[in-house]
């Protein structure tokens, strides 16, 4: 990696219903400090919702790759809003297709294993755009119909990409919440991975897995892409504001976030 790779840059939660400006920020601070980005945006909870709401609605005997296809709607959807957006300023924003560059999936329609990314159809995508935008959760079957990329989330689509290309993967997230009436930052356990208090991104358990088993460097920013902190590995920490549930269950898998200052 140089410093002349693309960034993989997670947007999450992309709502396109309100003011999309502050959602470019991060994309546009890339480009003007001369970085391409591969730019993975996910839907909201409330769009997510929608969809599957929608696709509990199909016929009993639907194909499963119908329900993928409605179901990730709302991040196609919202990965081409960003794309007018940024067009509309003049970056040359580039809407991936996932049958071309992936990811390409294997297992279980509705809940996928990524396999690959095609690294040459990436790498030539940027011959004539400054961005690449991915939609997250949105992958291609062996026999190229669509499904779901593990549990659909966008930041486990950007922590596959940015795995198999070896590139850096940067996530936009607001400075994290601390507990009512304390300054100790509130800790939530999710399985069997204790997460930190970031409300944006959502850290589902499948990406945080991902992140510590495959050695990813995940990078909170800001919107002006100062640093927010990392998300990092460690044993031995006990959630903070709770108490440790009693569990005969195995060795925990336990992350913390390194802040700034």
């Amino acid at each position: 990696m140089t410093s002349l790779d693309p960034i993989v840059l997670a947007l999450t939660e992309f709502d396109r219903s309100i003011d999309i400006a502050p959602h470019m920020q991060s994309v546009l601070r890339c480009v003007q400090a001369g970085r391409q980005a591969i730019v993975v945006v996910g839907a909201t909870v409330r769009d997510e919702q929608k969809a599957l709401a929608q696709s509990n609605m199909l016929p009993l005997h639907t194909e499963q790759s119908v329900h993928a296809w409605v179901r990730t709607e709302p991040s196609r959807a919202a990965a081409g809003a960003l794309a007018d957006a940024l067009g509309a300023t003049g970056l040359r924003a580039r809407v991936a297709d996932a049958g071309e560059i992936g990811p390409a999936v294997t297992g279980p329609t509705l809940d996928a294993t990524p396999r690959s990314i095609n690294a040459r159809a990436v790498f030539e995508a940027f011959r004539d755009a400054d961005v690449l935008i991915v939609a997250g959760g949105s992958g291609r079957s062996e026999d190229g119909r669509p499904a779901i990329v593990g549990d659909g989330s966008a930041l486990l689509t950007a922590a596959f990409i940015a795995e198999r290309l070896a590139l850096e993967l940067w996530a936009v997230a607001p400075e994290p919440a601390t507990v009512p009436g304390g300054p100790d930052p509130a800790w939530t356990e999710v399985g069997s991975v204790v997460l930190p208090p970031i409300t944006r991104p959502r850290i589902e358990r499948r990406a945080a897995l991902f992140v510590q088993r495959h050695g990813v460097r995940l990078r909170f920013i800001r919107d002006d892409l100062s640093w927010a902190g990392d998300f990092e590995p460690v044993r031995g920490i006990e959630p903070v504001g709770q108490e440790q549930p009693q569990r005969s269950a195995p060795r925990r898998i336990e992350h913390r976030l390194t802040r700034a200052g």
